[in-house]
């Protein structure tokens, strides 16, 4: 007989379905999904039925945009309500639409304990906004500033970081000298072929 599971390394859930960006490289760019969100009631019920003891990442994020959420904080709150245990709760977001409210109520929680921002290029205004449209460069400084300000206040043990596609070693340079002053940790991949994509970059 086969024996069962305990552990998990990674779940990647989509509280969101779509995204109000058509990043280049992802395939919301030309997939377009209507955004359609999961009730609390909903996630719950599917969290009761992970059957294992310990996950070592949940990761609120697929290809969904998980603060378009509006009960962001209400779903946080269901993880530790279940008998697994999950070493990294991870939201990972492009920043570009904040209920600035709902997050530090999230915030507050302090069962998200790493906080991940998506961001492309080579670490100018223009190269991000080209490969992410129709984000704002202006809005993503925003994000890093005040989320990390939340941080800060309410739940100094979350970890900032970024995910950030680049090309060259120059790339990494460039946005190194822009996070790394302002409290986050980026980490740096090539792109990948994603299907669906509008860009293989």
């Amino acid at each position: 007989m086969t024996q069962r599971p305990k552990h998990l390394f990674a779940v990647h859930f989509d509280i969101v379905h779509g995204c109000q960006l058509r990043c280049l490289g992802c395939p919301n760019s030309t997939l377009e999904p209507r955004i359609q969100s999961i009730s609390v009631e909903d996630f719950a019920h599917c969290l009761g039925h992970i059957d294992v003891e310990r996950i070592h990442t949940f990761r609120l994020f697929n290809f969904g945009e998980p603060l378009l959420h509006r009960h962001l904080s209400s779903i946080v709150e269901e993880i530790p309500k279940h008998r697994w245990k999950a070493s990294i709760v991870e939201l990972s977001t492009n920043g570009q639409r904040v209920d600035w409210d709902e997050l530090e109520e999230m915030v507050k929680l302090e069962i998200v304990n790493r906080l991940v921002v998506s961001c492309d290029g080579d670490g100018t205004p223009e190269s991000y906004e080209r490969l992410r449209p129709p984000s704002k460069w202006e809005k993503l400084v925003e994000f890093l500033d005040r989320a990390r300000f939340l941080r800060d206040r309410w739940a100094p043990a979350m970890q900032l970081c970024t995910r950030t596609v680049i090309d060259t070693a120059a790339d990494a340079k460039r946005w190194e000298d822009f996070l790394r002053p302002r409290g986050w940790n980026p980490e740096f991949r090539r792109w990948m072929v994603l299907p669906g994509s509008k860009a293989n970059l």
